[in-house]
């Protein structure tokens, strides 16, 4: 997926080597260096080749593998902090949004129920949807806010303080 580090690691059935070059094809700024093992970090969706020289005084011997890299299907949610006072209700920030336009199903819990409630508007996400904070008495609570796409959850939290 876009965004991850590939580690290739290199094994040996014999020698010693001198040196080891890794590359890709297309090429993304990836040089030689002297280690058995290489992050590759892929910010673009696309076929690639994995390339690796060893060399050493009696030769070099090469090897590659092909590589398919594919946007990430992962949901990514945002949120800010509230503050309420007791008996009092707020709005807290929430966005999200799926790259594959997956629906996405929300869930949210407090941490204490006794010092905040949360209610959502909706348990599918829109852009308008509400997560209401009720404070209940004077403390603080966390909220978690769970977003799925069937694949994938994605736990934000946020901090509410009742006054």
């Amino acid at each position: 997926m876009t965004n991850q580090y590939v580690t290739c690691t290199a094994s040996l059935s014999g020698g010693t080597p001198d040196s080891y070059s890794w590359s890709s094809d297309p090429s993304f700024g990836v040089g030689s260096n002297n280690h058995t093992s290489f992050d590759f970090h892929f910010n673009n969706a696309g076929r690639y080749t994995i390339s690796l020289t060893v060399s050493n005084s009696a030769g070099s011997h090469n090897g590659s593998v092909p590589l398919t890299v594919t946007g990430s299907s992962r949901p990514s949610c945002w949120n800010g902090d509230a503050e309420v006072s007791a008996g009092g209700n707020g709005t807290l920030f929430y966005g999200c949004s799926d790259p594959d336009g997956d629906t996405l199903t929300i869930t949210a819990t407090s941490s204490d129920t006794n010092v905040a409630t949360v209610a959502l508007s909706s348990s599918t996400y829109t852009s308008d949807m509400t997560v209401t904070i009720t404070g209940v008495s004077a403390g603080r609570a966390t909220i978690a806010l769970v977003a799925s796409d069937g694949h994938w959850d994605i736990v934000n939290t946020a901090s509410v303080v009742v006054r």
